[in-house]
């Protein structure tokens, strides 16, 4: 299993994830979530091209406060806007965690 994952805090602020499938892409971005598929999409031309998303309109803010993830960001938020260090036991639990996805089965 190959995964990139792609986290920064120097960056353009974006609520969206994409996750590339062999065979197609699942993508959220704030309260919308497309799926595009089939990877062989074909235009009149016979050229790749997008497959048309099939749209799932949910409440991903609801999903994500769920999930965690919005407290994650504002307490990642709140530590770097008042300058404060993470604790070393946070550290190691987050290089945990991504061994997890990392690790090759």
């Amino acid at each position: 299993m190959i995964c990139n994952i792609f986290l920064s805090y120097a960056s353009v602020f974006s609520r969206t994830t994409d996750v590339f499938f062999s065979d197609g892409l699942f993508r959220e971005n704030n309260s919308v979530i497309d799926i595009f598929h089939p990877r062989d999409t074909f235009n009149l031309d016979n050229e790749f091209c997008q497959p048309e998303p099939y749209r799932i309109d949910q409440n991903s803010e609801l999903l994500n406060s769920e999930s965690g993830l919005l407290e994650s960001i504002s307490y990642f938020i709140s530590k770097v806007e008042n300058g404060d260090f993470f604790p070393g036991q946070k550290y190691d639990q987050s290089l945990k965690t991504t061994e997890i996805f990392l690790k090759d089965e």
